[in-house]
């Protein structure tokens, strides 16, 4: 049987398709097709050199090889912030992408941090130097070897969540020269003990409310009859408290009589004292200083209802509310330093 062709006429060809065949490069397809997109060479399957594809969302695909993808716009369902952490991961970074984190500052790590005023609300086990442990997990510290503490092991038989720490004996081996101790605050602690301040041991030190001390007021020459009236004004040189008084006749012919004094006290600022200054309240029964008639002394430590407690620089006056027969006498008020 015969073979039959037929000879097609280059008017039935679209346009630039008898170019395409005539010579059948990319750009002779590229200019033959009508419905195209890109531009470039023809693109076979295995191993293709795509330059700026639009790929739309493919339905499966391997991108094992693939470099470059921009973390910032190329990856969706990330959390807000997640993409700057991802591309800059620093602490702040990180922080801002966490939505439930606690505190500020560095991220943390379990060797060596330096954490910046924590509140830890309970500890569930602490080691540190190998010796320090909880006790039961309720926050407490407790001790894991020894009973007191020493330079090298710190170790503590109790710790609170008030800092207090008891039950234990503080043992320091740091040299001659070097302080033992570092304290900021100035409140006075009650039961330290101590047997040398300064290098001088405490038996060199007077304790001070065992000092006993006096102030003396003496009127008179011994041969004019004393009369009533404001006679005298002293300065208290150090804190103290009355704790009682004594009169004293000196008259060289006469020794008996009967006197009564009264002390006035109020500052420098306000001098002088005046009787509304009187450090005796005889409406609730204090007792001045007395000497009844015909003695030649007298001596108490009734100081109720007195105002005892006298400060350096106050200054004391001393009236005579009524005497008799005196012509020389000394008025001793007997206090305690404070």
């Amino acid at each position: 049987m015969a073979t039959r062709y037929q000879i097609l006429s280059t008017k039935d060809l679209g346009a630039n398709v008898a170019a395409f065949l005539a010579t059948p490069s990319s750009a002779n397809l590229a200019a033959a097709l009508t419905n195209e997109i890109g531009t470039g060479l023809v693109v076979f399957n295995n191993s293709p050199t795509f330059i700026t594809p639009v790929l739309g969302t493919p339905s499966s695909g391997t991108l094992t090889s693939c470099t470059g993808l921009p973390i910032s716009t190329g990856v969706s369902g990330l959390a807000v912030n997640v993409a700057t952490f991802l591309g800059t991961p620093s602490s702040a970074n990180l922080a801002a992408a966490l939505t439930d984190e606690t505190g500020t500052g560095l991220a943390v790590f379990a060797t060596g941090p330096t954490l910046s005023a924590p509140v830890i609300a309970k500890l569930g086990s602490v080691v540190t130097n190998g010796f320090v442990k909880t006790s039961g997990g309720d926050g407490t510290l407790g001790i894991d070897t020894s009973t007191y503490l020493t330079a090298e092991a710190d170790t503590l038989a109790s710790v609170t969540g008030r800092g207090a720490t008891t039950g234990v004996q503080i043992a320091s081996t740091l040299a001659i020269g070097t302080s033992p101790f570092s304290v900021t605050s100035t409140t006075v602690n009650t039961n330290l003990n101590a047997d040398t301040v300064d290098g001088i041991h405490a038996s060199a030190f007077l304790q001070l409310a065992a000092v006993k001390s006096r102030y003396v007021f003496s009127i008179g020459d011994g041969t004019t009859a004393i009369t009533a009236g404001i006679k005298k004004a002293i300065e208290v040189t150090q804190n103290c408290i009355i704790t009682g008084w004594k009169i004293l006749s000196d008259d060289p012919v006469t020794l008996a009589g009967a006197v009564v004094f009264d002390i006035w006290k109020d500052t420098v600022a306000n001098y002088p004292p005046t009787v509304a200054d009187t450090i005796i309240n005889t409406g609730a029964g204090g007792v001045k200083p007395t000497v009844t008639a015909s003695a030649t002394n007298a001596t108490s430590v009734n100081v109720t209802n007195w105002t005892t407690s006298l400060s350096a620089g106050d200054i004391l006056r001393f009236n005579i509310d009524s005497v008799a027969t005196f012509t020389s006498l000394t008025l001793i008020l007997e206090v305690t330093l404070t």
